[in-house]
């Protein structure tokens, strides 16, 4: 809240002001069903390995009417800092025998 210091570097889900159309669609859609905005966890995990494939909102803190909000963000996939499918089956030789 009012606490919000400016310009620390953070992680996490600035929701108010991604607008692609995906992010508005799933939105919508997520504020319909449950009157409320999406938290950082309202999210899928892959089926191999259970880990999330969501990435991170990296940016700054900012103090904005005695609100803190996260500002110059940007989106890091995490699918693409992830193992490959591939590399997780050498590195669990066990699951792969399931």
């Amino acid at each position: 809240k009012e606490e919000t210091p400016n310009g620390w570097l953070v992680t996490g889900y600035p929701w108010y002001g991604i607008q692609t159309p995906e992010h508005k669609a799933f939105f919508l859609a997520y504020n319909a069903k449950y009157k409320d905005h999406p938290r950082l966890g309202s999210v899928v995990y892959r089926t191999q390995d259970h880990q999330s494939t969501m990435g991170a909102y990296v940016g700054r803190t900012k103090n904005e009417g005695g609100k803190g909000v996260m500002v110059d963000y940007r989106y890091i996939d995490g699918a693409k800092v992830q193992p490959s499918d591939a590399e997780v089956k050498k590195l669990r030789p066990a699951d792969a025998q399931n």
